[in-house]
């Protein structure tokens, strides 16, 4: 979770405070009972349509979130002059999305494209 959502959700969480049937275990959406899957799938249907965006399931909302984030790291990585440390990478998010490193490797490998260079550049330095 970023600390921006982090931020807002307590910021709403201090809203909610103020009613007096507040309770803990409320959830984040719907607050005293769970949204139900109707409503979600309307609602997802209602922001695609709305952004113009083509419709994709929650699993690719996943593949979405993690190449989102590669691009983010080797586009940061460059900004600071960085090598692009694919292990790194790969332990970090294996854990975040419950994958082996394994499957993530396998899975996302071919969105750094220039893990290619390096190999050659070893090569070239024998």
């Amino acid at each position: 979770m970023s600390k921006t959502l982090r931020e807002t959700l307590l910021q709403y969480k201090n809203i909610c405070h103020q009613y007096s049937d507040f309770k803990e275990n409320w959830f984040v959406f719907g607050n005293s009972r769970f949204l139900p899957q109707t409503s979600i799938d309307r609602y997802k249907k209602e922001y695609f349509k709305a952004s113009d965006v083509h419709k994709i399931t929650i699993h690719e909302f996943r593949h979405s979130h993690v190449s989102l984030l590669i691009n983010e790291y080797i586009k940061t990585s460059k900004e600071k002059n960085m090598k692009v440390d694919t292990s790194k990478f790969f332990l970090m998010m294996s854990n975040r999305m419950g994958h082996s490193i394994d499957v993530m490797q396998k899975t996302y490998m071919h969105l750094f494209p220039t893990i290619q260079d390096e190999v050659v550049d070893l090569l070239d330095n024998l």
